[in-house]
This record gives structure tokens, sequence and C-alpha cells, in this order.
């Protein structure tokens, strides 16, 4: 139990009596520091995959809008590319 006023986010600082948290290892975390902090960054855009979110290629996070052709910018699948130099391309 927590008293409204100690009831805060353990990175920031916000208060967290009106907003979505989330625990990890007992201490409450704000939904944006729960996302940055615990969640795998997208090789793409560098922001936080949510759950359910993320593929994996080339052995990396991906946002799946994200995983796209390095020169044509067509959406990519795990299955259908080629890994040049690091990076993404399609087959054509």
């Amino acid at each position: 139990m927590w008293h409204t006023y100690c009831f805060k986010c353990t990175h920031c600082g916000c208060p967290l009596e009106e907003r979505n948290f989330y625990e990890k290892n007992g201490k409450p975390y704000c939904e944006n520091d729960y996302m940055n902090l615990f969640h795998p960054k997208c090789t793409g855009c560098g922001l936080p995959i949510p759950d359910g979110r993320q593929i994996t290629a080339m052995g990396k996070p991906w946002h799946p809008e994200c995983f796209v052709c390095t020169i044509c910018v067509k959406p990519l699948t795990p299955e259908t590319f080629k890994e040049h130099a690091g990076k993404p391309y399609c087959e054509e």
C-alpha cells in the first residue's frame, strides 16, 4: 500500500495515482519510463517496442513497420529479405 502522495514513478518521480503504471521488482514506474527502461528498442527507429509487436531479424528487434529495405523502403519480413553489410534489402 502507498500513500497517495508517495505513489510516484521510481525513475522520474511523476505522481501515479491517476495514471497507468507498471511494477518491476516491487517498484512502480510510469508507462513511459517502464517502456524506455525495460522494453527492447527497435533497430530501425530506436524507440521501445511494446509487447507483442516485435519481430526479430538479423538477430535484432524491430517494429514491423521499421523493418524495410535499405534502398527502396519496401516492407520486409524476416523471411523475405537479404542481408548485406548488416543492413536489410529486398530480394529484388
